[in-house]
């Protein structure tokens, strides 16, 4: 039976070391920023030994998809199970937690002591002060004796208070240092961050690294472009740029950053199509395609304070100072200096308050925004604390720093490197076409041979490598970036990439009386333009936003870059007259227009000028004695069309003229 009970004994130590706990810091190293929402990356070393052990992934933010959480474990570790939940009241620090207040407990009742203490000497001092007055007629040797004494006293007295109050100062201090602690435990117990539970089989122990991959919808980029024109027949410049907002709780610092035009938030099911039945009752019909909105990401703000003593303007430090939004409530402790940050607090009115052992409570309110400011709090020992705000402050961004292009492309799926002793080479670039496409050190290794050669050449400038995969493309940003989550937007620049362009000066009088500078694009395709605002600059002055859409199927995009004000242009009506059919209810209206343009730059333009003719929809109403010497005239869409090209100074006159026929009485929608 001793036996028994020794074998037992024996098997249940080696069971509990075969399941030894270990938490796991890791780190963001890579992330995928979608349309809507972004796949993060963390990197984790971890040792393990030999047999079944539990890791914890800690520092998780509350913000990621559990349906997305995957952990890749390295070779010879084997995973058994893997759960998600927030931290055990243990786990938590609950038990240190109880200890610091019971700490602070202890040391208030040595405070109340030194306290009564200091009131019984000073109520001492005050009955020996008035105890040494002689109200009645004593010898001299008794005077001097009595003097002696007292005086002996009173020094014996203010000795102890001194002692007494040197102490209830550094237990006031000692206690503030413990309340400070405590309130920075008291805040992680309000705002416990997930982890991931993990239980592992590991064949030999051996350090190894893990990689744990999540998504969040709290993320999101958008392209824009700054398009730069001279309006000489120079070539265009497309300068391609990514908004990046992020709001998922953890701050991204210096990480590996990809740009996806995918959108995982439309999901992967394909819509079916069902019978149609034709019927008098609610039933299926087919409707226009439900549209998902991009992701909202709401901004953050942050809690930027100073506490300072209110008399001596001295700093204060582990102030405790609470901020309290609805039942959330975000604590923050005053450093050496006296300042006190707290961050990622959703904006909004939140009340205040600053404790501090000793003085008075400070308690207000305050406009949380998305721009930080500077706020005072003044303590004092008599009177009412206060806090004063004062202007926006600067928050400064760190750089970027270099990092080889070859390392982040093997990142992408598809890609891989190769490395021998002499070198480690790896390049690639992308394409536009619906499959993999993916060049290796120029060789291609997978998809179709179609691929515009845009990285490589000599008129683009980039900051990004480009993969294409099945249904999206990647933009691997060649240098580490930084997106804090504040939900504030990050613009990444991407590439530069020059193109030639034919620009011609539009006119449209009939509309406005200003001249619009047009480029007119043909090999537009190779720009490989994502559908985004465009702010528009013709000789490095802005001119204008509009939006660029890829999404059409003309040989040649045309892109308005704004009006120009140095072609004038002048449109009259001539000779208006009416003309009525002496046997006939109808009416014939003459219309004569005379237009002017008069070109005042100091370099030739080509301008096209249109006009049009109306297109009768009646059939009684008749359009006819369309003139236009000199120009095009479209009879689908009667757009009037002269291209002229214009010299400095020179002035154009151009006339069209065209008579409506019309029954008398009926209202027909013709100009002045």
């Amino acid at each position: 039976m001793k036996s028994i009970l020794l074998t037992l004994a024996a098997t249940l130590v080696t069971s509990l070391a075969s399941f030894a706990q270990t938490s796991a810091s890791s780190k963001i190293s890579n992330v995928t920023v979608y349309r809507s929402g972004a796949l993060i990356e963390r990197t984790a070393d971890i040792a393990l030994t030999r047999g079944k052990q539990v890791v914890l992934f800690t520092d998780l933010p509350p913000t990621l998809d559990q349906s997305s959480l995957k952990l890749e474990v390295p070779h010879g570790v084997r995973m058994m199970k893997m759960e998600f939940r927030y931290p055990t009241p243990d786990e938590r620090g609950f038990p240190e937690f109880s200890q610091v207040g019971a700490r602070i407990a202890a040391m208030q009742d040595q405070l109340d002591e030194q306290r009564d203490l200091k009131l019984s000497l000073q109520e001492d001092l005050s009955f020996i002060s008035v105890n040494s007055d002689r109200g009645q007629a004593v010898s001299i040797g008794d005077i001097q004796q009595s003097d002696a004494y007292y005086a002996k006293r009173r020094r014996e007295i203010r000795a102890s208070l001194r002692a007494c109050i040197n102490k209830i100062e550094e237990l006031e201090e000692a206690t503030q240092e413990l309340q400070a602690q405590l309130a920075l435990m008291e805040s992680e117990l309000e705002n416990p961050k997930p982890l991931l539970e993990v239980e592992l089989s590991c064949s030999a122990g051996a350090g190894k690294r893990f990689t744990l991959k999540y998504f969040s919808t709290q993320a999101r980029w958008d392209p824009f472009y700054n398009v730069r024109a001279s309006g000489d027949n120079q070539p265009m410049e497309f300068e391609f740029n990514g908004s990046i907002q992020q709001n998922t709780g953890e701050d991204w610092e210096n990480v590996n950053l990809m740009l996806s035009t995918g959108n995982p938030s439309l999901g992967a099911t394909e819509p079916d199509l069902p019978k149609w039945h034709i019927s008098f009752t609610h039933s299926y019909v087919p409707a226009e395609p439900y549209r998902v909105s991009p992701a909202n990401i709401s901004k953050r703000g942050s809690f930027v304070g100073l506490v300072q003593n209110n008399e001596t303007g001295e700093p204060m430090s582990n102030a405790r100072v609470e901020l309290r939004l609805s039942n959330r409530v975000h604590i923050g402790i005053s450093d050496e200096d006296g300042k006190v940050l707290i961050e990622d607090l959703p904006v909004g009115s939140y009340g205040v308050s600053c404790q501090y052992t000793g003085y008075n409570t400070l308690t207000t309110s305050i406009n949380i925004t998305d721009r930080p400011v500077l706020n005072r709090l003044k303590l004092t020992t008599n009177g009412a604390s206060r806090m004063v705000s004062y202007q926006p402050v600067s928050i400064p961004t760190g750089r970027m720093h270099e990092r080889d292009v070859a390392e982040v492309a093997s990142l992408a799926p598809g890609v891989s490197g190769y490395e021998d002793v002499s070198y480690t080479s790896i390049s690639a670039r992308g394409a536009r076409s619906s499959a993999n496409e993916v060049f290796i050190d120029g060789v291609k290794v997978r998809g179709a041979a179609n691929l515009p050669n845009l990285v490589g050449q000599e008129n683009v400038r980039a900051n990004f490598t480009r993969i294409q995969q099945a249904v999206s493309a990647v933009y691997i940003i060649d240098k580490p970036f930084s997106v804090p989550t504040t939900g504030e937007p990050q613009d990444v620049w991407i590439s530069s990439s020059d193109i030639n362009a034919e620009y011609i000066h539009r006119l449209r009088p009939a509309r406005s009386s200003r001249s619009f500078l047009i480029s007119k694009i043909a090999d537009w395709e190779s720009l490989n333009l994502l559908k985004g605002p465009a702010h528009f600059f013709v000789d490095e002055v802005y001119n204008g936003t509009a939006v660029l859409n890829p999404e059409v199927t003309a040989d040649t995009m045309e892109l308005a870059l704004g009006g120009d004000d140095e072609i004038v242009v002048d449109r009259e009506r001539m000779d208006a007259n009416k003309s009525k059919h002496f046997f006939s209810k109808e009416i014939d209206e003459t219309f004569h227009y005379r237009i002017k343009v008069r070109n005042t730059k100091d370099v030739a333009i080509t301008m096209v000028l249109q006009e049009q003719f109306p297109i009768s929809q009646e059939d009684d109403v008749e359009v006819s004695e369309q003139i236009a010497e000199g120009a095009s005239v479209d009879p689908i869409t009667g757009i009037i069309t002269w291209e002229q090209t214009l010299e400095p100074n020179e002035e154009l006159t151009l006339e069209y003229s065209f008579i409506v026929t019309y029954p008398r009485g009926t209202g027909v929608n013709l100009p002045q």
